[in-house]
């Protein structure tokens, strides 16, 4: 009996967007400004729904780069872990953060937000990926929620 042989092809990531200059994301306000500065001048950018993206970081918290794991309506993304982890395992991240913002300005956490941070967070502990916050935007960027922050993470 031959053995079977499996490929898969090429693995690449064509919606991740590398930066052009080192921007260090290892606190709340920092990613918030990184959020500013590339996540909402991005094509895929809508105002009235969720964008829930993960920041790709460096050993020295330098973002290397972002990916769209999911695009929701007006008061949810949906993801499950694989999907926002899978970019980091391919782009070779030391750490992620997540971002997502809320449409209706109030940044608290809904329920789903929690839960999906609970699943990521254990996944990214299986897989020795550092999570160093979540990030809720709200109120055009004027108010914020860090899990980090508020010690949920």
């Amino acid at each position: 009996m031959e053995p079977i042989a499996y490929t898969f092809g090429e693995f690449r990531i064509l919606s991740m967007r590398e930066d052009a200059d080192s921007q260090r994301c290892d606190n709340p306000q920092q990613l918030r400004e990184y959020w500013f500065k590339n996540v909402t001048t991005s094509p895929s950018y809508q105002t009235d729904k969720e964008l829930l993206v993960v920041i790709l970081l460096n050993v020295r918290g330098i973002a290397i780069g972002w990916h769209l794991v999911s695009l929701g309506g007006l008061c949810e993304a949906s993801a499950h872990p694989r999907e926002v982890l899978r970019p980091a395992i391919i782009g070779a991240a030391h750490s992620i953060a997540l971002m997502h913002n809320h449409p209706s300005g109030d940044p608290s956490p809904s329920q789903s937000d929690l839960a999906i941070t609970r699943r990521v967070r254990d996944a990214c502990k299986l897989l020795q990926i550092g999570l160093i916050d979540h990030v809720i935007i709200g109120d055009h960027g004027q108010e914020y929620h860090s899990f980090q922050e508020t010690g949920m993470l």
